[in-house]
């Protein structure tokens, strides 16, 4: 669940893991730099609600892929960035389960090794556009 702001209202984005929302926000709020679109980031992974219907901004970093950063911004990013990048994607997540099904170790203990040895990619938005 992702989130943009615009005029004191919420836009959020709702769909499965690995389906472009993180590059769809990016996009929005890119192109808010140079457009004034008027948007701003709430949350990309987690959006807070209360009971009136308000939501709140939950600051963390992106978990952003090597091909993410390189079809919004033109990023090149180092050969370990990728390498992290493809053990945190969904084809990777995939690999654990299989692993989980085929081994006496459970399929989390492995993503736990996974995320100790190859740290998530993350960056902070401010890092990539500018965040209100």
């Amino acid at each position: 669940m992702a989130c943009l702001e615009k005029d004191g209202k919420g836009i959020m984005i709702s769909a499965p893991p690995d389906t472009g929302k993180t590059s769809l926000i990016l996009k929005c709020l890119k192109a808010n730099t140079g457009q004034n679109l008027g948007l701003s980031l709430l949350s990309d992974d987690m959006v807070i609600a209360n009971e009136k219907g308000e939501l709140f901004s939950f600051p963390k970093p992106f978990t952003i892929s090597s091909h993410t950063l390189d079809a919004v911004f033109g990023m090149e990013t180092s050969l370990w960035y990728k390498v992290r990048s493809n053990v945190h994607s969904g084809g990777g997540r995939s690999a654990y389960k299989g692993m989980g099904k085929m081994s006496w170790l459970p399929m989390m203990s492995i993503n736990a090794l996974a995320q100790i040895v190859f740290e998530p990619p993350k960056l902070y938005p401010e890092e990539l556009v500018n965040v209100k």
